[in-house]
């Protein structure tokens, strides 16, 4: 049996919360589903858009838990991009709900929105991290 390195470990811990965020996205894909079943093709956009963020999520998630090697080292890249643009989308929103409605995101949204991305964005960019996903021979 293998000893987990420091690297390895911190890598799961990122790999779990992408797939936390994929299983709030899921849910939010089937709320979606189930308000346009009220409301009509309104929701439809959303229903799209939540879909689609869910199945990169969860496929960068997969491609985190690869075997290391090209697959696992574009997995990291695609994450670090992938939640920047969570926070930034999450910036822009919350700058359009204070100015529009007045009011400021809840504990949830924040959580879900800004703090899981940046966790995982500050557990990818970790030189041990890094310095694990590299080819063998540099």
């Amino acid at each position: 049996m293998q000893t987990p390195t420091s690297s390895t470990g911190i890598l799961e811990l990122a790999r779990v919360l992408v797939l936390l965020q994929g299983a709030i996205l899921v849910a939010t894909t089937l709320e979606a589903l189930l308000w346009a079943s009220f409301f009509g093709p309104t929701a439809g956009p959303s229903i799209i858009l939540s879909g689609g963020a869910a199945t990169l999520t969860l496929a960068a998630a997969w491609a985190l838990g690869r075997p290391a090697g090209l697959v696992k080292r574009l997995a990291r890249r695609w994450t670090l991009i992938a939640e920047t643009g969570v926070i930034l989308l999450a910036l822009v929103d919350l700058g359009l709900a204070v100015a529009i409605a007045g009011i400021p995101f809840g504990l949830v949204p924040a959580l879900t929105r800004l703090a899981i991305p940046s966790a995982v964005i500050v557990l990818l960019r970790r030189p041990t991290v890094r310095a694990s996903l590299r080819p063998a021979g540099q």
